[in-house]
């Protein structure tokens, strides 16, 4: 491929570059450095469209003034909860490998790591810049992060599912913490306090509370915010059924199994679902397409 379009790409459309997408017409915003497509001929993307499509170049609305550094790493320090569950969405959302791994504090969020995971699990800095790939990597704050790749400054970062509680509700959960949650509280939930005296937190944060419960806590957690239902695993739903058989004549049935019927013209050709479920097609957070089973009522 031509690397001076590539060239070309990444100098003109750096990280915050508005543009419009070729493909749809519509203002996008260039949120990781561009790169080619992979399995297509000569394609670069930058976000959610193509910056460069068949010899086309997307139209640039507004060039980005003290944009990010071409290479640029994150360190996931003292951040709170909402805004590192927002950093391993947003590397969810562009990484290319280990999509399922959930950065932590310590970490550190990057836009050029080879594998295309977007972070670095070692905490020495040193280590990362010993990395030929990472030459020239320069660090940036959760601030630069929100302006240039969220577009969120000046704006509470918060993720979609909420709980609110009255401050009073608040202080008696701080009453009955632990030093180290005490802490948490008060220095990222009490410092929220909206004029109408009410702490909105994120879901996130309400089941992190709930995990480091004990049982003499747990009541007055389910006071404030209510019960908390955790959506079944499946080895609950199965309920002690296989969840995969490939011969149906080995006993009881599974959840699903390879379809041998005798008269079925799907005869190893299929699977089986156990009629017991509603079975449902659904792209989850990743967006792969996964096969959920409900049990029926």
């Amino acid at each position: 491929m031509n690397n001076s379009l590539l060239e070309k790409a990444q100098r003109d459309y750096p990280i915050g570059t508005e543009y419009i997408g070729i493909r749809d017409g519509n203002i996008k915003t260039v949120n990781y450095t561009p790169r080619w497509v992979e399995g297509q001929n000569g394609n670069i993307e930058g976000g959610f469209d193509y910056i460069y499509l068949e010899g086309e170049w997307a139209k640039i609305v507004m060039p980005v003034k003290n944009s990010l550094p071409e290479k640029w790493y994150m360190m996931l320090d003292n951040l709170s909860d909402e805004e590192l569950e927002v950093c391993n969405e947003w590397r969810r959302s562009v990484c290319t490998t280990r999509r399922a791994h959930t950065i932590e504090q310590h970490h550190m969020l990057l836009n050029c790591h080879e594998d295309g995971s977007y972070y670095y699990g070692h905490t020495h800095l040193e280590s990362l810049k010993d990395e030929k790939w990472a030459y020239g990597i320069k660090e940036i704050t959760f601030n630069q992060f929100k302006k240039h790749i969220l577009n969120q400054e000046n704006k509470t970062v918060m993720t979609k599912q909420t709980l609110t509680a009255a401050v009073t509700d608040v202080l008696k959960i701080h009453s009955i913490a632990c030093t180290s949650w005490k802490s948490i509280i008060a220095s990222n939930y009490l410092s929220r306090v909206d004029n109408a005296q009410n702490i909105t937190f994120t879901q996130h944060e309400v089941d992190k509370m709930f995990e480091a419960a004990t049982e003499a806590q747990l009541p007055v957690l389910e006071n404030v915010f209510g019960k908390q239902v955790k959506e079944s695993t499946l080895k609950v739903i199965a309920d002690g059924k296989p969840l995969f058989r490939e011969n149906s004549n080995e006993g009881s049935a599974a959840m699903i199994e390879v379809r041998i019927g005798e008269y079925s013209n799907l005869k190893n050709k299929a699977f089986w679902l156990n009629r017991a479920y509603n079975w449902e097609l659904r792209n989850d957070s990743d967006g792969d397409l996964c096969l959920v089973p409900t049990p029926k009522q």
